[in-house]
């Protein structure tokens, strides 16, 4: 294996939120592709782009953060959700090291209460279109999966909470005011 950002091997997909519109249900975020990330040097030999399956990823942190900040906001307590099914996913073209790919995610309406979200998501770099996902989200069972509140006993086994306030930029901190 090259040289591993130990970050990046977290699967973090996620650098910042630029975007967040609470009324809209949406926000935009950003992912930095590094000319050194690991999985460039072998794919493909010769012409280094992001996997597919990492875009998908990007977009799904973006719903999660989503549906995890404005659960936060509503109920007080961080969720923390995983993708369960990619559908009607396009790619368009390829993201290269180097790249910065934008990805705009919003959720679908629904009923408040436990089940699946669902959303769309679209991956840009500048103004040339990557890709486009819909996706479902399952809100991972905390207990179920024998996950512990965490050190501060904040309840947030997961940490999605410190996760999103690392990505929210310093105009966008204000949306974790309950």
């Amino acid at each position: 294996m090259s040289k591993v950002d130990s970050r990046r091997i977290h699967w973090q997909w996620l650098d910042r939120v630029t975007a967040f519109d609470l009324d809209r249900r949406s926000l935009v975020a950003e992912r930095d592709i590094g000319a050194e990330e690991w999985y460039l040097e072998h794919h493909y030999p010769g012409f280094p782009v992001l996997p597919g399956v990492f875009l998908i990823e990007a977009m799904a942190h973006a719903l999660a953060v989503l549906q995890g900040t404005l659960t936060f906001r509503a109920t007080g307590a961080w969720h923390a959700y995983v993708l369960a099914m990619a559908h009607e996913a396009r790619f368009y073209s390829f993201v290269q090291g180097g790249e910065t790919a934008c990805i705009e995610a919003s959720l679908t309406p629904r009923e408040d209460g436990p089940g699946p979200v669902e959303g769309r998501a679209l991956v840009r770099v500048g103004e040339r279109k990557i890709a486009r996902a819909r996706l479902t989200l399952q809100q991972l069972d905390a207990e179920a999966l024998g996950a512990t509140p965490g050190e501060d006993g904040a309840g947030d086994p997961f940490k999605l909470g410190a996760y999103v306030r690392m990505l929210l930029t310093p105009p966008l901190q204000p949306i974790l005011a309950r």
